[in-house]
């Protein structure tokens, strides 16, 4: 199978994270343990598991393995920290509760867009209803009539012409710039500029302010559980790939080498909520940042999710009015020529 065409999902990483720690910790080599674990995993992923028999049979160690098959850098940042140690089970543990959450909040996430999703596709259809059906018939009945046309049901017309005349352009465009979007976003200079943006933004500011917050504090906490000093911690995030998580640790390894505090060097940082640093400066002070950052990563999991949830409540409504408003309009537009025909009998 092509390996592009391969694709682990957040559920796949913690199925097989869990596996991993179930035959590590029944004392199963892992070599066995994984030639188990191929015929337990979904088919698509076989071939990976595959590859990372032979890689070890070959000599490799279990991290080596994993990059070999492209799994993600922080992934690889927690077995690799797990092999120095001798603690495999641990490593692969902190990785099946991380891609489980990871999962879960994905998860949520689509469970509150779904439904405004739906609305968006029922006002789809019934546009395109209006378009194919309804409009051409008001069309032909007007000319038979002649009827006197208002300004705005002429302009819905010429909307409809329009559409009509120039739909396969339409679509070429939306196609091409999706691809385009799709094609930039792999480049980091893009991702970076496009989060910058969205930084600014009120409505999306504090989602990627809070995403930032539980991304550093769940991996700085788990490379310090792991027994690993902050300074190291933060140069293993430099293999993050998100450029802003790169850029951040480069910066706050400079000040820290320079003699500044944890809370110190993340004070000037644009990526964190505002009292990321002060909750850093209590944790620090009183020597306990590893369980620190683990509590404020698992209370921002649990308060992402319960926003999430809080804004589809009025999401809802909103959906429902601007598509009832919508359907208004249009009937209201169609139907105008013939009020005006019925006040001048």
């Amino acid at each position: 199978m092509n390996r592009w065409l391969i694709k682990w999902r957040d559920h796949d990483f913690a199925e097989f994270s869990r596996m991993v720690k179930i035959q590590l910790q029944n004392g199963i080599p892992i070599l066995y343990g994984l030639k188990f674990i191929k015929e337990t995993l979904p088919k698509k992923l076989r071939p990976d598991i595959k590859q990372i028999i032979y890689l070890i049979e070959q000599g490799e160690s279990i991290s080596r393995s994993l990059e070999q098959i492209k799994f993600p850098k922080s992934y690889l940042s927690i077995i690799r920290l797990g092999e120095e140690q001798g603690e495999l089970i641990k490593a692969f543990e902190q990785m099946e509760w991380y891609y489980r959450q990871k999962n879960q909040l994905k998860q949520t996430i689509k469970s509150v867009i779904a439904y405004p999703l739906f609305i968006l596709v029922m006002i789809q259809l019934l546009f395109i209803f209006l378009a194919t059906v309804l409009i051409p018939q008001f069309l032909q009945l007007y000319r038979m009539i002649q009827a006197d046309i208002p300004s705005s049901t002429r302009k819905l017309i010429s909307s409809y012409y329009f559409f009509q005349n120039n739909l396969w352009w339409i679509l070429l465009l939306f196609a091409v710039l999706l691809g385009l979007f799709f094609y930039l976003r792999q480049k980091n200079r893009f991702r970076k500029n496009l989060i910058l943006l969205l930084l600014k933004l009120p409505f999306s500011r504090r989602v990627l302010l809070q995403k930032y917050t539980y991304l550093f504090s769940f991996h700085l906490g788990t490379f310090l559980n792991s027994g690993v000093s902050f300074l190291k911690g933060i140069e293993l995030l430099l293999e993050y790939d998100d450029p802003l998580i790169k850029e951040t640790s480069f910066r706050m390894k400079e000040l820290m080498l320079q003699g500044n505090s944890v809370s110190e060097s993340m004070k000037q940082e644009l990526i964190f909520l505002p009292s990321f640093a002060e909750n850093l400066k209590f944790y620090e002070e009183t020597g306990s940042l590893d369980t620190g950052l683990q509590y404020i990563s698992t209370q921002l999991q649990n308060q992402i999710e319960h926003e999430l949830n809080q804004k589809l409540k009025w999401l809802e409504p909103i959906l429902l009015m601007v598509s009832g408003a919508f359907v208004f309009l249009i009937i209201y537009t169609l139907f105008s020529p013939l009020f005006y025909l019925m006040d001048s009998i």
